[in-house]
C-alpha cells in the first residue's frame, strides 16, 4: 500500500470514528481528540499492514481491518513497530485511561474468545456513504475467511448502533460492560 493509500484509509477511519466514544472520554480538547485518532487509525493499518488483514470498499469508501489467528491479541512489541507510539505522544495525560480501558478489553476479548479466532479491529465506512451495503461486505468478507476456516469472529464496539448493525449480521453480544464513567463496551461473537 503506498503512502498516498494510507494516508486515505486513515481519513476514512477519521471520519467514521469522528464521535469515538473511547477518546472522546479521554480527551474532550477536539484538536487534540483529531490528532489522537489520526494516530491511531495510522498505527491500527500499519498494524494489520504488517500482522493481519484488510479489505477495502471500492474507491476506499469503506475498510475492515483484521487480525487473524496468532495475531488476534496486539502486542507491545508490535505496536511498537507500527506507530502506537505517537499515539502515546498524542494522549499525553490520557494515556494512563486508555491503558486502563484496554485492560478490560482485553479481559473481555480473552474470556469471550478464549481459542484461535478472527478480530476485527476496525470496520470504518465513509459517513455519506452509511446505507449502501458498504459496511455489511466488508464484514461479510472477513466472516468468510474465518468460517472458511471453522474459525469464529470476535469484536467490540461502543456504540448500540453499532450493535444492531453487528446482530442482525449474527453477531451474538457475549457481554455488555461499563468500562468506565459513561462508556459502555460490547464483546459480540459469530461463530
Amino acid at each position: 500500500m503506498t503512502p498516498e493509500e494510507t494516508s486515505a484509509l486513515v481519513a476514512v477511519l477519521d471520519r467514521a470514528f469522528d464521535t469515538d466514544p473511547i477518546l472522546g472520554s479521554l480527551l474532550s480538547e477536539e484538536k487534540r481528540r483529531a490528532r489522537a485518532a489520526m494516530a491511531l487509525h495510522r498505527a491500527a493499518i500499519n498494524y494489520t499492514l504488517r500482522f493481519g488483514a484488510h479489505d477495502i470498499a471500492a474507491e476506499g469508501a469503506g475498510v475492515a481491518l483484521w487480525l487473524p489467528p496468532g495475531t488476534e491479541y496486539l502486542t507491545f512489541p508490535r505496536m511498537l513497530q507500527t506507530g502506537f507510539a505517537q499515539l502515546a505522544l498524542e494522549l499525553g495525560w490520557a494515556l494512563p485511561g486508555l491503558l486502563k480501558i484496554d485492560r478490560v478489553l482485553t479481559q473481555m476479548h480473552t474470556t469471550h474468545a478464549p481459542e484461535k479466532h478472527w478480530y476485527l479491529f476496525f470496520l470504518a465506512v465513509e459517513p455519506a456513504a452509511h446505507g449502501k451495503g458498504i459496511g455489511s461486505a466488508l464484514l461479510e468478507q472477513g466472516v468468510m475467511r474465518a468460517e472458511a476456516k471453522g474459525l469464529p469472529v470476535y469484536l467490540e464496539t461502543q456504540t448500540e448502533q453499532n450493535v444492531r448493525f453487528y446482530t442482525r449480521r449474527g453477531f451474538v453480544v457475549k457481554e455488555e460492560k461499563t468500562i468506565a464513567p459513561g462508556l459502555t463496551n460490547w464483546a459480540l461473537r459469530r461463530g
